[in-house]
């Protein structure tokens, strides 16, 4: 009884801590409790908990994780200008899809909107199958299943890529020369091959990237320094990196080392990063935690 009595307390104690700080939380930042009607979703107000302009999307469709990236493409100004000045007669046009998007979500003021139309084109794209970007499943889009988080995680990683590279050619095509992806997150990379032992450039190669992935150093290399490297430091290092491999030389009609350097030769207008994290336990990933400092 008496340890009963003490768990008792301890509750009591938590929950009353709990509450205090909850009671520091400004009213207008709470979680807010939805309650819904007959007519579900569909009914509901949702500008009682909005009275800005700024609308947002439903969560509650497949595949909604994708929401968050809609609405930082919308937040990039020459990138929303352009796209909503371009349209096609194709019927699967990433682009298209996006620049209606961007229109409902500018004239909405304030009420929700749905992205099933992008994401039902997304999906009807076979390059987009192949990757498996998107849960084409609604029977499964909800489900927890064992290693889901992982697997969000790969799609989230892979989506902008695959976005920025499509829609580059989309917009290219229909605009007759550089799109406003390009403009906007094109950078050039240049791509240079040496022989060893002489360094004798044997090949050099120039490419457009539009996103670049962050390499994080092997554990050993990350404990030889106290408390790992700089994100600094790891952005110049992914922005040049080296390697050294064996590849055919036709000149001597043999293998020969070599060495390969990619670096970044053009800075873009905004640089996209992918984080390159499997799990919260890549060597690396505590830069990202909010006590890293």
């Amino acid at each position: 009884l008496g340890r009963a009595e003490g768990v008792s307390e301890q509750a009591r104690r938590t929950c009353e801590e709990g509450m205090e700080l909850w009671d520091r939380v400004p009213k207008d930042y709470r979680q807010q409790e939805i309650r819904l009607g007959k007519l579900g979703i569909e009914g509901f107000d949702f500008r009682r908990f909005n009275k800005t302009p700024h609308s947002g999307l439903e969560n509650t469709i497949p595949n909604s994780w994708v929401n968050s990236w809609i609405h930082t493409m919308f937040h990039f100004k020459p990138l929303r200008t352009r796209v909503l000045n371009s349209q096609t007669a194709k019927e699967l046009c990433l682009s298209d899809e996006l620049g209606f998007l961007f229109h409902m979500l500018q004239i909405a003021n304030g009420d929700t909107c749905q992205a099933t139309n992008f994401l039902r084109c997304f999906s009807q794209l076979p390059e987009a199958s192949r990757l498996e970007l998107l849960d084409t499943s609604t029977a499964t889009a909800f489900v927890s299943r064992e290693g889901s988080d992982k697997e969000l995680l790969r799609r989230a990683q892979n989506l902008n890529r695959f976005v920025l590279e499509q829609m580059n050619k989309e917009m290219a095509s229909k605009e007759g020369g550089g799109s406003a992806i390009d403009s906007v997150f094109g950078s050039t990379m240049l791509r240079n091959t040496y022989l060893l032992p002489e360094q004798i450039l044997s090949n050099s190669i120039e490419s457009r990237e539009f996103q670049w992935r962050l390499s994080y150093p092997s554990q050993d290399d990350s404990k030889a320094g106290e408390g790992g490297p700089t994100f600094a430091a790891l952005l110049e290092a992914s922005l040049k990196s080296e390697q050294v491999t064996r590849s055919w030389n036709e000149g001597t009609k043999s293998y020969k080392p070599t060495r390969v350097v990619r670096q970044l030769a053009s800075l873009p207008n905004i640089l996209s990063l992918d984080s390159g994290l499997e799990s919260p336990f890549t060597p690396g990933a505590a830069l990202f935690r909010k006590d890293n400092g």
